[in-house]
């Protein structure tokens, strides 16, 4: 096993890629006294009872280079990224002649492809670590290939890992192709999707440091996940420094920051932004438009959104679907539900998809709902059917979140009903609904029945994801059920899915509740382990725990800390700091 700084996550740890996650599940073995080899085993036993020791420490013999190729070919066909990762560790222990005739570069570069086009992330990586120990340096296409499948899977620490490898070079024991900035923009995009705005920044500092050429690619990511966190300062630094740099922005990138703005609020600044660009000679399109309008009309400025869009119409822009369901909304919002009424008559009126009336009167149905008038909302879906429109699972979850908003748990459920018996398939969004409901009604029972509905979702492979797992619980601790809760954190482990900065959030007021400063310590410290860096919600719950548990003396320091980091404290910082003082006086 390599020992170099490079490999910062080896997919050789264990059969699956993660120390010690699936040593004790998945065994592979050859027998020494078995002619067969693996191949002879695994047809005598079945894959589920195979021991992978003398396979894994190398003590096996007797294994072809042959039998480990058929092996390989039957764990591919069954889809077992555990035995993929057991063959390639035993075929990369001693590379011999003839374990290369067996596998050769172009073969396993097609295996680690199919591995990453299959969802088996961890015998792809462990296929590109074969290559990098018997074909170095591997082509910057297989880093590709490996790079793009762990995207898809959402793997952001691996990827993370990965383009650190290649831009940390002299840390390896083989040499690695340059790492480029679409490799490394990749990564930080996944990190930005997944919520991880610190993984994307420290990918950034390394590309930096590495001489990688930053671009607006890049920056715009930056932008996005700065935008996504509603830091204004932030994006208005990134711009700084992009400009500093001596980087054009382009279309993209403008976008990006108008976004950005329009999500923090700061619609003056988007507008003029819109006019940057046009002085920077990048012209406007109807997506920075229909951002600037969709920003006017969550600012209630319905009538200069309405202005803005003859405006657009002046200038020859389309005014599509993405426009009018902005106006829509603002409409509904604003309730002017004539105005809504007569943009959706505009929308039919002319030659349109069934898919886009849908939208548009889906627009009416989820505001109606979101406004609290759901009965409202079921009436006028009916009204969809008369007009033969027929209601999509959008529609469908808008009326149960307006249901369960009002804590109307049974026109939820009836509804949810008649989606299934309408044969509209529920899908992530209505699962996630309905859970986030049922967790916010009063009781155990609700959290319950997300648990169930939970279940249910997994049931039919839709997997959650781990703002579906920090519903259920938020809900057990809102109701004190913290052993529930701990349980629900081995089921997302168990699951493969990622904790992030939400989840440990929950976990210290958990713990903070209970005024148990050992676990809330055992949290913190297992949150930064794992590269998740606090942020103001986090630290303030820590800081909350000590003043409830007495320990005054840590809130002071933490304190100290934020401020030392340039960490700004909010109010509630300030609140808890002086409840701390008056503790100490009493």
């Amino acid at each position: 096993m390599f020992a170099s700084a490079c490999f910062l996550v080896s997919p050789f740890s264990s059969p699956c890629g993660l120390p010690g996650l699936c040593s004790e599940r998945t065994k592979v073995v050859v027998h020494k006294r078995n002619p067969g080899g693996l191949d002879g085993l695994s047809q005598a036993r079945g894959w589920k009872g195979l021991d992978d020791e003398e396979l894994m420490d190398g003590s096996a013999s007797g294994v072809s280079a042959d039998s480990l190729k058929r092996q390989l070919n039957r764990a591919m066909m069954e889809k077992r990224s555990d035995s993929v990762v057991a063959v390639f560790r035993y075929a990369g222990r001693d590379p011999s002649d003839e374990i290369k005739e067996n596998f050769p570069y172009s073969d396993v570069h097609s295996t680690i492809k199919e591995c990453m086009n299959n969802n088996m992330w961890t015998g792809g990586l462990a296929a590109l670590t074969f290559l990098e120990t018997c074909y170095a340096p591997v082509r910057r296409s297989t880093y590709a290939v490996a790079a793009g499948g762990l995207a898809r899977s959402d793997r952001v620490i691996e990827l993370r890992d990965l383009v650190m490898k290649l831009m940390r070079k002299q840390t390896c024991e083989f040499p690695t192709p340059d790492a480029d900035e679409r490799i490394c923009a990749l990564a930080a995009n996944i990190a930005v999707e997944n919520n991880r705005l610190p993984i994307a920044l420290e990918i950034a500092e390394e590309m930096e440091k590495a001489g990688v050429e930053m671009g607006a690619l890049t920056f715009s990511i930056l932008i996005k996940g700065y935008g996504r966190k509603r830091s204004v300062s932030d994006v208005k630094r990134q711009l700084m420094k992009m400009k500093a740099l001596g980087v054009e922005g382009d279309l993209v990138l403008y976008n990006t920051a108008i976004d950005a703005f329009v999500r923090s609020g700061m619609m003056k600044l988007a507008e003029q932004l819109v006019q940057r660009m046009k002085e920077k000679g990048v012209d406007p399109d109807h997506v920075s438009y229909n951002t600037l309008v969709k920003g006017l009309v969550k600012a209630e400025r319905v009538r200069e959104a309405f202005r803005l869009r003859k405006q657009m119409q002046e200038e020859g822009f389309l005014v599509d679907d993405t426009t009018m369901n902005s106006l829509i909304q603002g409409c509904v919002q604003a309730r002017r539900f004539g105005d809504a009424l007569r943009l959706l008559d505009e929308v039919i009126s002319k030659p349109c998809s069934a898919e886009d009336a849908t939208i548009a009167y889906t627009t009416i149905v989820a505001g109606l709902a979101k406004s609290g008038d759901v009965t409202a909302a079921a009436d006028f879906m009916d009204q969809m059917r008369e007009n033969m429109i027929a209601p999509n699972v959008v529609t469908y979850t808008a009326v149960i979140t307006g249901a369960l908003a009002l804590g109307d748990v049974r026109q939820a459920w009836d509804t949810f009903r008649e989606m299934e018996l309408n044969g509209v398939t529920a899908d992530k969004g209505t699962f996630k609904a309905m859970i986030s409901g049922l967790c916010s009604s009063k009781g155990s029972n609700g959290v319950e029945a997300a648990k169930r509905v939970l279940e249910t979702m997994q049931k039919r492979s839709l997997d959650p994801d781990t703002e579906t797992f920090n519903m259920i619980i938020n809900g057990y601790v809102r109701n004190s059920q913290v052993k529930e809760a701990e349980h629900m954190i081995v089921l997302m482990k168990r699951a493969d899915i990622e904790l992030d900065v939400v989840t440990y959030t929950i976990l210290l007021k958990a713990y903070g509740m209970e005024r148990n400063m050992r676990e809330v310590r055992r949290i913190f410290q297992e949150m930064r382990k794992n590269g998740i860096e606090p942020d103001i919600y986090s630290l303030n719950t820590f800081l909350a725990s000590c003043v409830r548990s007495g320990d005054v003396t840590l809130a002071f320091r933490l304190f100290r800390n934020m401020v030392k980091d340039n960490l700004t404290p909010d109010i509630y910082t300030y609140t808890t700091i002086i409840a701390g003082t008056m503790k100490c006086y009493q």
